[in-house]
C-alpha cells in the first residue's frame, strides 16, 4: 500500500510540472476491419497500440501493433500472424523499453485458439514468442510485467476436462517460461477472467465474470491471489441478471476499483457498474451510470487526483448507434464530467489511460471515420475531456446515477494446477501501411524565436507552429566570447534571466535571446623585489583582449619567472583574455651570502634544454651545489652568473639554432661535472691527465709520421 501511495505522489508531482501536449483525434486502418483493444503511453511521450487487422498481414486476421508519436503520427506499424485468426488484447511497455503483448492465435499452438504472448524490442522486432494452451479455445485477455521482470497473463480456457470455460492465470519468467499455472473453475458453466494486476504485496488481483457462483445469471467475480497463485479471498458481486467485470486496478489506498456492466438494476437496461472495494474485498461504494439503453464500461484507471477515469461505449436512442463514453469520477464516484464522442455511426472505446500531461488518451474503433469498415480511433484529450471547439463529435451527456446495494458473496473454488507446456512460434513482423486520418485536433499558435548578435538558440531561430498548451524548452547558446544576457518578448515575469526557459504556447508568442560580450578578470601580483606594468591589481577586459605585462625589478633585484596562467621568464609577456586569469611576477634580491641564491635554476642550461628538470640541467645543478656553494670563490661566481645570465638565457630560449649550439658547447662541461660529482675530484683529475697525455702522444705521432 505504501509503495502505491509513494508512486502516486511521485507521479502527481511529476505531472504537475508538465504542460499539456497536442490534443487530437485520429483513425488508423485499411480497407477491411481493424480492432483496437489496448493502448499504453510510452516513456518517450508517445503511445503503443495493440489490436488486430484484416487489411494487412498473412491471414484472415493478424495481431497488429502501432507505435505512435505524442501527436499521433505513426513511427512504425507491424502485423504478426499466420494463416488463421490472431489478435492482441493487451499490451504494455516493459522496463527495457520494449513491449509485452498477450492475445490469442489460431495459426499456431496446440489447437483451436491458444494464448499467444510476444516480447518485442523497442522497434517491434520479436525477441521471443510462445503459445500456451490445449486443443480447445484459450484466449489471453490481460498481461502485466511483474516486479521480478517476468510477466503474469490471464484469460479464459476451455476446461481441461471439457466442462466449459474457466479462468486461467500463468506466471512467466522474463523469457516466457512458465513459473506456475493455475485454473480457477467453479462449475460446468463458464467463468472468465478479463483483467489482472500485480498488487503491492507481490500477489495479484483478477476480475471477470462467473456464471454459477453468485446471485444471478452472471456476476462480477474478483479473486485476490498470493504470489504463487493461491486464493487469499474470492467474491462475486451481482444482482438478479447479468453483471460482467471488464477491468480492475489496485488503488492508492490498497483497495480496488472494478468496472464493467450490469443489467440487474434498471429494467434490464445495460449500465456502467463501478465498485470501490477495500483491500479485503468489502464494498466501500457501488454505483451504476446509464445513458441510453446499452452502456458497457471497458476500462477504469485511477487518476492522479485520487479519482477515476472510465471509458466504454453507450448506445444512445437519439444517435442511433454506439459511441465512445468517458466519465471522470471523484474518489467517491460522483461525476466531475462526462463526454460522448459520436461520429454518427458506431464507436466503441476499449482502453483509456491518463497521460503524463494530466490529460487522457482513449482508444477504440469507429465506423464513422477512416479508410474501411471498422478502423482504430484514438483520441488525445484535455483534462476536461475536450479536444477543440471545432471538433463537432464531442458532446456532454447527463448520466443516470443509481446507488446499488449488493453485498459480496464469498465463493469457495480451489486453484487447480495445470501442466501446459509452452510452444515456440516463428512469426516475423510484417510491415503494414495503414492510412491515418486526422479527424480533429486542437488549435495551434505561432512561436517566433529570435536571437540578437552574439549567439543563437535551440530550437534555432524561426517561427514554428505548436498545439495549444505545448511546452517548448528554449535554450540560448552564446557564441565564443559572448554570454547570454536576458530574454525579451513574451516571457513569464521573473524568468527573463532563466536559461533554458520553457514557454507554454497558449497564444501567438515571440521571444528574443539577448547576448553581451563576455568579460574576464586579470589578476596581476608581484613578489617583493619588484613590480609590474600594469601595476599589481585586478582588471576587467572584454573577451579576446591582449594585455602586455612587464616585470620591473627593483635595484639590486632580478626578475626570475612568471607563475599562474603564465610561465617562463619572458619579459614582457602577452596575455590573451579568454577566461579569468591570474599571474604573478617573481623577483629575487641578489646577495652573495644569501642561501636562497642556490635555489634558482641554471638559466642558460634551462633555456638550452627547455626545462629545469632536464637530466643535463640537474647534473650542472649538482656540480654547483657540491663544488661552488662550499667556497667563497664559487659563491662569487654563482652570484655574478645569476646577475648577468638571465638576459643571455632569454635570447637563447627564443632561438632554436642557439639552443643547439649551446647544448653542443655544454657537453664537455656536463661530462666534467658528472665525473666530479659521481667519481670525485682526484679520479676526474686522473682521467683528465690520462686524456691529456694520450692527446699529446697522438699529436707527437702525427708530427713524426709527417716528418718521414
Amino acid at each position: 500500500m505504501k509503495k502505491i501511495i509513494s508512486i502516486t505522489i511521485i507521479f502527481f508531482i511529476f505531472a504537475s510540472f508538465l504542460q499539456l501536449n497536442a490534443q487530437w483525434a485520429r483513425t488508423y486502418g485499411g480497407s477491411e476491419i481493424e480492432y483496437c483493444n489496448s493502448i499504453y503511453q510510452t516513456t518517450d511521450g508517445g503511445y503503443i497500440v495493440a489490436g488486430s487487422t484484416a487489411s494487412f498481414g498473412s491471414g484472415d486476421l493478424d495481431l497488429w501493433v502501432l507505435k505512435l508519436t505524442s501527436t499521433g503520427n505513426i513511427e512504425w506499424q507491424h502485423a504478426y500472424g499466420g494463416t488463421g485468426a490472431d489478435n492482441a488484447n493487451s499490451i504494455q511497455q516493459t522496463s527495457d523499453g520494449g513491449y509485452i503483448i498477450a492475445g490469442y492465435t489460431a495459426s499456431f499452438g496446440a489447437g483451436g485458439h491458444d494464448f499467444w504472448v510476444l516480447k518485442l524490442d523497442s522497434t517491434g522486432v520479436v525477441e521471443w514468442q510462445k503459445t500456451y494452451g490445449e486443443t480447445d479455445d484459450d484466449v489471453a485477455l490481460s498481461i502485466q510485467q511483474t516486479s521480478d521482470e517476468g510477466y503474469v497473463v490471464a484469460g479464459s480456457v476451455f476446461s481441461f476436462d471439457g466442462g466449459g470455460y474457466d479462468s486461467w492465470v500463468l506466471k512467466l519468467t522474463p523469457t516466457g517460461d512458465i513459473v506456475w499455472q493455475c485454473r480457477y473453475e467453479g462449475s460446468s458453466l463458464p467463468e472468465c477472467v478479463t483483467s489482472i494486476q500485480q498488487t503491492s504485496d507481490e500477489g495479484y488481483v483478477i476480475a471477470g465474470k462467473a456464471h454459477s457462483l453468485g446471485a444471478g445469471d452472471m456476476d462480477f467475480w474478483v479473486l485476490k491471489l498470493s504470489s504463487n497463485g493461491d486464493i487469499e479471498w474470492q467474491n462475486t458481486y451481482g444482482g438478479i441478471d447479468t453483471d460482467e467485470a471488464n477491468s480492475i486496478q489496485q488503488t492508492s489506498d490498497g483497495g480496488y476499483i472494478v468496472a464493467g456492466w450490469t443489467r440487474s438494476f434498471r429494467n434490464e437496461i445495460w449500465e456502467f457498474w463501478i465498485l470501490k472495494l477495500t483491500s479485503e474485498g468489502d464494498i466501500e461504494w457501488q454505483r451504476t451510470y446509464g445513458e441510453g439503453s446499452q452502456n458497457v464500461a471497458e476500462c477504469v484507471r485511477q487518476t492522479i487526483d485520487g479519482g477515476y477515469i472510465v471509458a466504454g461505449h453507450a448506445y444512445l436512442w437519439d444517435a442511433g448507434g454506439y459511441n465512445f463514453w468517458v466519465l471522470k469520477l471523484t474518489s467517491t464516484g460522483d461525476i466531475e464530467w462526462e463526454r460522448i464522442y459520436d461520429g454518427g455511426r458506431d464507436e466503441e472505446a476499449h482502453s483509456i489511460q491518463q497521460t503524463n500531461d494530466g490529460g487522457y488518451v482513449v482508444a477504440g474503433i469507429t465506423t464513422s471515420y477512416g479508410a474501411g469498415d471498422w478502423d482504430l480511433w484514438i483520441l488525445k484529450l484535455f483534462p476536461d475531456g475536450n479536444i477543440d471547439p471545432t471538433c463537432g463529435f464531442i458532446s456532454s451527456s447527463i448520466a443516470t446515477i443509481t446507488d446499488t446495494s449488493v453485498s459480496p458473496n464469498s465463493t469457495s473454488i480451489v486453484a487447480q494446477d495445470t501442466n501446459v507446456v509452452p510452444l515456440d512460434t516463428i512469426v516475423t513482423p510484417c510491415s503494414t501501411n495503414a492510412i491515418t486520418s486526422l479527424v480533429c485536433d486542437g488549435p495551434k499558435y505561432d512561436l517566433a524565436i529570435s536571437a540578437a548578435a552574439g549567439g543563437t538558440t535551440h530550437p534555432p531561430p524561426g517561427t514554428n507552429m505548436y498545439y495549444i498548451g505545448t511546452a517548448v524548452r528554449i535554450e540560448a547558446i552564446p557564441d565564443t566570447g559572448f554570454k547570454f544576457s536576458h530574454w525579451t518578448g513574451d516571457i513569464p515575469s521573473g524568468q527573463e534571466s532563466d536559461n533554458p526557459i520553457t514557454i507554454t504556447v497558449d497564444g501567438e508568442k515571440s521571444i528574443i535571446a539577448n547576448f553581451v560580450i563576455q568579460q574576464y578578470t586579470l589578476s596581476i601580483a608581484a613578489t617583493s623585489g619588484g613590480t609590474t606594468d600594469p601595476s599589481p591589481g585586478i582588471y576587467t577586459h572584454d573577451f579576446g583582449t591582449h594585455v602586455n605585462i612587464k616585470a620591473m625589478p627593483n635595484s639590486g633585484c632580478r626578475f626570475i619567472r612568471w607563475d599562474g596562467d603564465a610561465s617562463g621568464s619572458d619579459n614582457p609577456i602577452a596575455i590573451t583574455l579568454d577566461s579569468n586569469k591570474s599571474i604573478m611576477a617573481y623577483f629575487f634580491e641578489l646577495k652573495e651570502e644569501d642561501e636562497n641564491l642556490f635555489e634558482l635554476p641554471c638559466f642558460i642550461a634551462t633555456a638550452a634544454y627547455g626545462s629545469p628538470f632536464h637530466p643535463h640541467v640537474k647534473i650542472i645543478r649538482d656540480f654547483r651545489d657540491k663544488f661552488l656553494k662550499t667556497n667563497s670563490l664559487g659563491r662569487k661566481f654563482v652570484y655574478f652568473y645569476y646577475k648577468y645570465s638571465p638576459l643571455l638565457a632569454n635570447i637563447i630560449a627564443k632561438s632554436k639554432p642557439l639552443k643547439v649550439i649551446v647544448r653542443i658547447h655544454l657537453v664537455p662541461f656536463i661530462l666534467l661535472s658528472y665525473s666530479m660529482v659521481h667519481l670525485g675530484l682526484i679520479t676526474t683529475a686522473g682521467i683528465l691527465l690520462f686524456v691529456l697525455v694520450h692527446l699529446i702522444l697522438f699529436i707527437w705521432l702525427i708530427k713524426r709520421i709527417k716528418a718521414y
